[in-house]
């Protein structure tokens, strides 16, 4: 991963936000990520975390 294009925040200015984030897999360059703005210390729904339960349905997950 490599970070670039930072920016600072101007509700906290002492933070140091990277714009850019650029994910390389085997050496080879995947994606990049661009942020333009970010919010620090703020509630985040548990839903952004929950496994759909599509995905759950009937899994066919053996455990040894």
């Amino acid at each position: 991963r490599t970070y670039s294009d930072f920016f600072r925040l101007k509700s906290m200015p002492r933070w140091l936000q990277a714009g850019k984030v650029t994910l390389y897999y085997n050496g080879v360059k995947q994606n990049e990520i661009h942020w333009t703005s970010a919010e620090v210390n703020v509630a985040i729904d548990p839903k952004v975390f929950a496994v759909p339960s599509s995905l759950l349905a009937e899994q066919d997950v053996k455990v040894k």
